[in-house]
């Protein structure tokens, strides 16, 4: 059984993310109950050259994932690779629910955060997460402006069923 612990945080200023390296990550959820959920993830490994990579074509690979409830900062995660990518693009046209995101691999604080800027009915929403082995104390970059961990509306499969553009603006 794989456990993932990781916090997570709202990020306000999008300029953080210069230079970074990214991928495009797009998943859907074709079933998502009680903090369970499925997932299918299509990512695309893009080429920048501001983060020091030579040009040439993306990479890209699917995944699927099983996901259990959050407790605190822990859920259990199984994650199983998907050789067939064209096939699991085709799935991901299929399902209503998805949520799209450019992920910026950030150094701060000595250590490695993702940064999700999403797109399309979550745009405008910028979230910073650091993937842990164990729970610990974390230094949180200034940028991190306030923690998400324990609000399940910021999961991706809710932001799937219920995106952020839609909150009304005193849930933002």
């Amino acid at each position: 059984m794989a456990i993932e612990i990781e916090r997570r945080f709202l990020v306000r200023d999008p300029d953080i993310v210069r230079g970074a390296s990214r991928e495009i990550i797009v998943q859907g959820y074709p079933w998502a109950k009680d903090g369970y959920a499925i997932r299918l993830r299509v990512t695309t490994q893009i080429d920048d050259e501001a983060a020091g990579r030579p040009p040439g074509p993306p990479v890209v690979r699917a995944t699927m994932a099983l996901k259990g409830p959050r407790i605190g900062a822990a859920r259990v995660e199984h994650e199983f690779e998907i050789d067939d990518v064209d096939s699991a693009q085709a799935a991901l046209l299929l399902m209503e629910r998805k949520v799209s995101k450019s992920r910026y691999h950030v150094i701060a604080e000595g250590e490695t955060w993702d940064v999700d800027v999403f797109h399309g009915d979550n745009e405008g929403l910028i979230i910073a997460e650091i993937e842990m082995e164990r729970s610990r104390v974390v230094r949180t970059p200034a940028w991190c402006v306030e923690e998400i961990t324990d609000l399940r509306k910021y999961d991706n499969e809710n932001l799937a069923a219920s995106p952020y553009r839609a909150w009304p603006p005193g849930e933002k």
